[in-house]
Protein backbone atom coordinates (compact mmCIF):
# COMPACT_ATOMS: atom_id res chain seq x y z
CA UNK A 1 0.00 0.00 0.00
CA UNK A 2 2.92 1.96 0.16
CA UNK A 3 4.23 1.73 -3.07
CA UNK A 4 0.58 2.06 -4.36
CA UNK A 5 0.48 5.42 -2.43
CA UNK A 6 3.32 6.44 -4.19
CA UNK A 7 2.63 5.78 -7.40
CA UNK A 8 -0.95 7.10 -7.25
CA UNK A 9 0.61 10.08 -5.72
CA UNK A 10 2.58 11.36 -8.07
CA UNK A 11 -0.37 13.01 -9.71
CA UNK A 12 -3.00 12.98 -7.35
CA UNK A 13 -3.42 14.96 -4.18
CA UNK A 14 -3.31 12.78 -0.92
CA UNK A 15 -6.52 13.82 0.41
CA UNK A 16 -8.48 12.61 -2.99
CA UNK A 17 -5.99 9.55 -3.03
CA UNK A 18 -6.06 8.02 0.04
CA UNK A 19 -10.47 8.56 -0.52
CA UNK A 20 -9.92 6.96 -3.12
CA UNK A 21 -7.79 3.94 -2.19
CA UNK A 22 -9.51 3.44 1.37
CA UNK A 23 -11.78 0.76 0.02
CA UNK A 24 -8.83 -1.40 -0.71
CA UNK A 25 -6.91 -1.19 2.31
CA UNK A 26 -9.75 -1.63 4.77
CA UNK A 27 -10.49 -4.58 2.94
CA UNK A 28 -6.82 -5.96 2.38
CA UNK A 29 -6.70 -5.52 6.01
CA UNK A 30 -9.29 -7.80 6.52
CA UNK A 31 -8.59 -10.02 4.71
CA UNK A 32 -4.64 -10.17 5.86
CA UNK A 33 -5.42 -9.75 9.42
CA UNK A 34 -3.26 -6.22 9.64
CA UNK A 35 -3.36 -3.81 11.82
CA UNK A 36 -5.84 -0.70 10.19
CA UNK A 37 -3.02 1.52 11.84
CA UNK A 38 -0.30 0.23 10.05
CA UNK A 39 -2.37 -0.39 6.81
CA UNK A 40 -3.44 3.42 7.01
CA UNK A 41 -0.26 4.60 7.90
CA UNK A 42 1.99 2.77 5.09
CA UNK A 43 -0.85 4.40 2.41
CA UNK A 44 -0.70 7.64 3.96
CA UNK A 45 3.41 7.99 3.96
CA UNK A 46 3.29 7.13 0.39
CA UNK A 47 0.68 9.60 -0.65
CA UNK A 48 2.04 12.43 1.45
CA UNK A 49 5.73 12.05 0.42
CA UNK A 50 4.98 12.95 -3.09
CA UNK A 51 2.59 15.45 -2.49
CA UNK A 52 4.99 17.49 -0.22
CA UNK A 53 7.88 17.42 -2.74
CA UNK A 54 7.32 16.58 -6.48
CA UNK A 55 5.37 18.80 -8.59
CA UNK A 56 2.75 19.02 -10.21
CA UNK A 57 1.20 19.24 -6.48
CA UNK A 58 0.21 22.68 -5.53
CA UNK A 59 2.97 23.62 -2.88
CA UNK A 60 5.98 22.30 -4.63
CA UNK A 61 4.82 23.52 -7.89
CA UNK A 62 4.15 27.32 -6.67
CA UNK A 63 7.87 27.31 -4.90
CA UNK A 64 9.66 26.31 -7.99
CA UNK A 65 7.69 28.94 -10.10
CA UNK A 66 8.36 31.59 -6.85
CA UNK A 67 11.89 30.69 -6.96
CA UNK A 68 12.82 30.05 -10.39
CA UNK A 69 13.62 26.94 -9.82
CA UNK A 70 14.36 24.25 -12.75
CA UNK A 71 10.78 22.46 -13.26
CA UNK A 72 12.45 18.79 -14.03
CA UNK A 73 15.43 18.58 -11.42
CA UNK A 74 12.88 19.48 -8.66
CA UNK A 75 10.58 16.39 -9.76
CA UNK A 76 13.92 13.87 -10.36
CA UNK A 77 15.44 15.00 -7.12
CA UNK A 78 11.78 14.77 -5.30
CA UNK A 79 10.74 11.43 -6.23
CA UNK A 80 14.60 10.25 -5.21
CA UNK A 81 13.83 12.26 -1.81
CA UNK A 82 10.37 10.47 -1.52
CA UNK A 83 11.46 6.78 -2.05
CA UNK A 84 12.84 6.85 1.79
CA UNK A 85 10.88 8.76 3.04
CA UNK A 86 8.26 6.96 2.59
CA UNK A 87 9.90 4.13 3.37
CA UNK A 88 10.67 5.29 6.88
CA UNK A 89 6.79 6.13 7.67
CA UNK A 90 6.39 2.55 6.61
CA UNK A 91 8.87 1.36 8.85
CA UNK A 92 8.17 3.65 11.78
CA UNK A 93 4.40 2.51 11.25
CA UNK A 94 5.45 -1.47 11.69
CA UNK A 95 7.76 -0.83 14.42
CA UNK A 96 4.60 1.40 16.52
CA UNK A 97 2.02 -1.12 15.68
CA UNK A 98 3.58 -3.50 18.27
CA UNK A 99 3.83 -0.89 21.13
CA UNK A 100 0.08 -0.33 21.03
CA UNK A 101 -1.88 -1.42 24.22
CA UNK A 102 -4.74 -3.01 21.99
CA UNK A 103 -4.93 -4.13 18.04
CA UNK A 104 -6.91 -0.77 17.15
CA UNK A 105 -9.39 -0.85 14.98
CA UNK A 106 -9.02 -3.06 12.26
CA UNK A 107 -11.49 -2.07 9.60
CA UNK A 108 -13.27 1.02 10.62
CA UNK A 109 -16.05 -0.21 12.51
CA UNK A 110 -17.62 3.51 12.21
CA UNK A 111 -18.53 2.67 8.74
CA UNK A 112 -21.96 1.71 8.10
CA UNK A 113 -21.96 -1.94 6.89
CA UNK A 114 -23.87 -2.19 3.31
CA UNK A 115 -23.64 -5.96 2.09
CA UNK A 116 -25.02 -6.62 -1.26
CA UNK A 117 -26.89 -9.95 -1.53
CA UNK A 118 -24.83 -10.41 -4.84
CA UNK A 119 -21.29 -8.93 -5.85
CA UNK A 120 -20.66 -6.59 -8.21
CA UNK A 121 -18.73 -7.97 -11.51
CA UNK A 122 -15.06 -7.61 -11.60
CA UNK A 123 -15.42 -4.15 -13.47
CA UNK A 124 -17.94 -2.55 -11.97
CA UNK A 125 -15.97 -3.07 -8.63
CA UNK A 126 -12.42 -1.98 -10.26
CA UNK A 127 -14.02 0.95 -12.23
CA UNK A 128 -15.28 3.39 -9.15
CA UNK A 129 -11.25 3.08 -8.07
CA UNK A 130 -9.78 3.29 -11.54
CA UNK A 131 -11.74 5.90 -13.05
CA UNK A 132 -10.93 8.66 -10.73
CA UNK A 133 -7.12 8.03 -10.52
CA UNK A 134 -7.03 7.95 -14.76
CA UNK A 135 -9.05 11.49 -14.93
CA UNK A 136 -7.16 13.44 -12.46
CA UNK A 137 -3.59 12.01 -14.24
CA UNK A 138 -4.59 12.58 -17.55
CA UNK A 139 -5.76 16.80 -15.91
CA UNK A 140 -2.55 16.78 -14.77
CA UNK A 141 -0.27 15.83 -18.12
CA UNK A 142 -2.59 18.52 -20.52
CA UNK A 143 -2.35 22.02 -20.87
CA UNK A 144 -4.46 23.80 -18.46
CA UNK A 145 -5.42 26.38 -20.98
CA UNK A 146 -6.85 25.55 -24.58
CA UNK A 147 -9.43 26.17 -26.57
CA UNK A 148 -10.61 22.95 -27.45
CA UNK A 149 -14.04 21.40 -26.37
CA UNK A 150 -12.06 18.37 -25.70
CA UNK A 151 -9.59 20.09 -23.72
CA UNK A 152 -11.64 21.97 -21.64
CA UNK A 153 -14.05 18.69 -21.01
CA UNK A 154 -11.10 16.67 -19.52
CA UNK A 155 -9.55 19.96 -17.49
CA UNK A 156 -13.33 19.76 -16.19
CA UNK A 157 -13.61 16.00 -15.44
CA UNK A 158 -10.32 16.27 -13.90
CA UNK A 159 -11.10 18.17 -11.08
CA UNK A 160 -10.78 16.18 -8.13
CA UNK A 161 -14.08 16.66 -6.81
CA UNK A 162 -15.63 15.94 -10.12
CA UNK A 163 -13.86 12.97 -10.72
CA UNK A 164 -14.44 11.71 -7.29
CA UNK A 165 -18.37 12.39 -7.73
CA UNK A 166 -17.92 10.11 -11.51
CA UNK A 167 -16.44 7.22 -8.98
CA UNK A 168 -19.74 7.82 -6.53
CA UNK A 169 -22.38 7.17 -9.50
CA UNK A 170 -19.98 4.40 -10.87
CA UNK A 171 -20.23 2.58 -7.18
CA UNK A 172 -23.66 3.44 -7.02
CA UNK A 173 -24.21 1.36 -10.16
CA UNK A 174 -22.30 -1.81 -8.77
CA UNK A 175 -25.49 -2.32 -6.98
CA UNK A 176 -28.71 -2.74 -8.86
CA UNK A 177 -31.09 -1.82 -6.10
CA UNK A 178 -30.58 0.07 -3.37
CA UNK A 179 -33.10 0.23 -0.18
CA UNK A 180 -33.40 3.98 1.20
CA UNK A 181 -31.70 2.93 4.90
CA UNK A 182 -28.84 1.76 3.59
CA UNK A 183 -28.31 4.77 1.37
CA UNK A 184 -29.28 7.01 3.49
CA UNK A 185 -27.25 5.21 6.01
CA UNK A 186 -23.89 5.75 3.57
CA UNK A 187 -24.88 9.45 2.62
CA UNK A 188 -25.14 10.20 6.15
CA UNK A 189 -22.19 8.47 7.15
CA UNK A 190 -20.25 10.52 4.41
CA UNK A 191 -21.52 14.17 5.84
CA UNK A 192 -20.41 13.77 9.11
CA UNK A 193 -17.02 12.46 7.67
CA UNK A 194 -16.36 15.36 5.40
CA UNK A 195 -18.46 18.43 7.65
CA UNK A 196 -15.19 18.55 9.50
CA UNK A 197 -12.99 18.22 7.20
CA UNK A 198 -14.02 21.40 5.62
CA UNK A 199 -13.76 23.07 8.74
CA UNK A 200 -10.61 22.29 9.54
CA UNK A 201 -9.56 23.21 5.68
CA UNK A 202 -11.28 26.42 6.14
CA UNK A 203 -9.49 27.41 9.13
CA UNK A 204 -6.02 26.57 8.32
CA UNK A 205 -6.43 28.19 5.11
CA UNK A 206 -7.81 31.30 6.71
CA UNK A 207 -4.28 31.50 9.16
CA UNK A 208 -2.61 30.75 6.54
CA UNK A 209 -3.48 33.80 4.16
CA UNK A 210 -3.16 35.93 7.73
CA UNK A 211 0.74 34.57 8.16
CA UNK A 212 1.04 35.33 4.39
CA UNK A 213 -0.24 39.16 4.52
CA UNK A 214 2.60 39.70 7.68
CA UNK A 215 6.02 41.44 6.13
CA UNK A 216 8.33 38.14 7.91
CA UNK A 217 10.32 38.01 4.94
CA UNK A 218 11.38 41.82 5.49
CA UNK A 219 12.51 41.10 8.94
CA UNK A 220 14.51 38.47 7.95
CA UNK A 221 16.45 39.77 5.11
CA UNK A 222 18.91 41.32 7.06
CA UNK A 223 19.45 38.95 9.85
CA UNK A 224 23.16 37.47 9.89
CA UNK A 225 21.92 34.50 12.06
CA UNK A 226 19.77 33.34 8.73
CA UNK A 227 22.74 33.30 6.69
CA UNK A 228 24.17 30.57 8.93
CA UNK A 229 21.60 28.32 8.57
CA UNK A 230 21.90 27.55 4.86
CA UNK A 231 19.48 24.63 3.50
CA UNK A 232 18.07 24.17 7.16
CA UNK A 233 16.15 27.43 6.83
CA UNK A 234 13.78 26.86 4.46
CA UNK A 235 13.01 23.74 5.78
CA UNK A 236 12.38 25.20 9.75
CA UNK A 237 10.41 27.97 8.10
CA UNK A 238 8.10 25.24 6.46
CA UNK A 239 8.45 23.20 9.31
CA UNK A 240 7.18 25.96 11.63
CA UNK A 241 4.13 26.89 9.56
CA UNK A 242 3.07 23.58 8.71
CA UNK A 243 2.98 22.29 12.59
CA UNK A 244 1.11 25.88 13.22
CA UNK A 245 -1.74 25.80 10.31
CA UNK A 246 -2.14 22.64 9.26
CA UNK A 247 -1.85 22.82 5.75
CA UNK A 248 1.55 21.43 3.62
CA UNK A 249 0.58 23.33 0.79
CA UNK A 250 0.38 26.97 2.06
CA UNK A 251 3.58 26.02 4.34
CA UNK A 252 5.38 25.64 0.93
CA UNK A 253 3.60 28.55 -0.56
CA UNK A 254 4.08 30.96 2.43
CA UNK A 255 7.69 30.16 3.14
CA UNK A 256 9.03 30.50 -0.53
CA UNK A 257 7.97 34.10 -0.64
CA UNK A 258 9.91 34.70 2.74
CA UNK A 259 12.74 32.82 0.91
CA UNK A 260 13.07 34.40 -1.91
CA UNK A 261 14.83 37.57 -0.57
CA UNK A 262 17.29 35.92 1.35
CA UNK A 263 18.35 33.24 -1.12
CA UNK A 264 21.61 34.89 -1.64
CA UNK A 265 21.92 35.22 1.84
CA UNK A 266 22.04 31.63 2.45
CA UNK A 267 24.45 30.55 -0.44
CA UNK A 268 21.31 29.16 -2.21
CA UNK A 269 20.77 31.81 -5.50
CA UNK A 270 21.52 29.32 -7.77
CA UNK A 271 20.13 27.04 -9.79
CA UNK A 272 21.00 23.68 -7.72
CA UNK A 273 20.56 25.68 -4.75
CA UNK A 274 17.21 26.55 -5.73
CA UNK A 275 16.15 23.12 -6.66
CA UNK A 276 17.28 22.28 -3.03
CA UNK A 277 15.70 24.86 -1.58
CA UNK A 278 12.37 23.85 -2.64
CA UNK A 279 12.44 20.28 -1.98
CA UNK A 280 13.86 21.66 1.57
CA UNK A 281 10.48 23.63 2.05
CA UNK A 282 8.56 20.03 1.13
CA UNK A 283 10.31 18.40 3.54
CA UNK A 284 9.64 21.15 6.33
CA UNK A 285 5.96 20.81 4.76
CA UNK A 286 5.87 17.15 6.32
CA UNK A 287 6.58 17.96 10.36
CA UNK A 288 4.07 17.98 12.37
CA UNK A 289 0.95 16.40 10.70
CA UNK A 290 -1.34 16.45 14.05
CA UNK A 291 -5.10 17.57 14.47
CA UNK A 292 -5.13 20.98 12.20
CA UNK A 293 -4.54 18.97 9.10
CA UNK A 294 -7.53 17.83 7.22
CA UNK A 295 -5.05 15.48 5.73
CA UNK A 296 -4.95 13.67 9.70
CA UNK A 297 -8.71 13.54 9.20
CA UNK A 298 -9.58 12.02 5.93
CA UNK A 299 -6.91 9.46 7.29
CA UNK A 300 -8.62 9.00 10.55
CA UNK A 301 -11.98 8.81 9.30
CA UNK A 302 -11.80 6.67 6.02
CA UNK A 303 -9.74 3.86 7.91
CA UNK A 304 -11.55 4.19 11.37
CA UNK A 305 -8.42 4.73 13.44
CA UNK A 306 -9.26 6.52 16.68
CA UNK A 307 -7.38 9.99 17.46
CA UNK A 308 -5.13 8.54 19.96
CA UNK A 309 -3.72 5.84 17.84
CA UNK A 310 -3.41 8.60 15.10
CA UNK A 311 -1.36 10.90 17.26
CA UNK A 312 1.47 7.62 18.41
CA UNK A 313 1.57 6.12 14.74
CA UNK A 314 1.08 8.62 12.27
CA UNK A 315 2.25 12.14 13.53
CA UNK A 316 5.02 10.47 14.58
CA UNK A 317 5.80 9.23 11.03
CA UNK A 318 5.60 12.46 9.29
CA UNK A 319 7.95 13.86 11.92
CA UNK A 320 10.36 10.91 10.93
CA UNK A 321 9.43 11.48 7.42
CA UNK A 322 10.52 15.03 7.30
CA UNK A 323 13.45 14.08 9.31
CA UNK A 324 14.59 11.62 6.70
CA UNK A 325 13.70 13.77 3.74
CA UNK A 326 15.79 16.64 4.72
CA UNK A 327 18.82 14.26 5.49
CA UNK A 328 18.21 12.38 2.30
CA UNK A 329 18.43 15.95 0.50
CA UNK A 330 21.47 17.39 2.14
CA UNK A 331 23.31 14.00 1.38
CA UNK A 332 22.04 14.09 -2.10
CA UNK A 333 23.66 17.87 -2.14
CA UNK A 334 26.64 16.66 -1.61
CA UNK A 335 26.65 14.63 -5.08
CA UNK A 336 25.60 16.83 -7.13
Amino acid sequence: MSVTGYVVGLPIFCDSGYIVLSGLNRGLARQTGTTMALMATSLAAGLYAVHCLVPPHPGAAAATETLGADFGRVILYGMLVAIPTACSGWLWARFAVRRLPSPGQMTGEDSPSVVPSRLPSLLLSVLPVAVPILLISIRSFTPAEGGHPALRLVQAAGMPEAALGIGILLALMSKRRWKRTDLNALLRSAIEKAGDILLIIGAGGAFGALIARTDLAGHLAGNDIVGSMGIFFPFLVAAVLKTAQGSSSVAVITSATMVLPVLPALGLDHETGKVFAVLAMGAGSMMVSHANDSYFWVISRFSGVGMATMLRVYTVATFIMGSVAIGAICLLSLFI
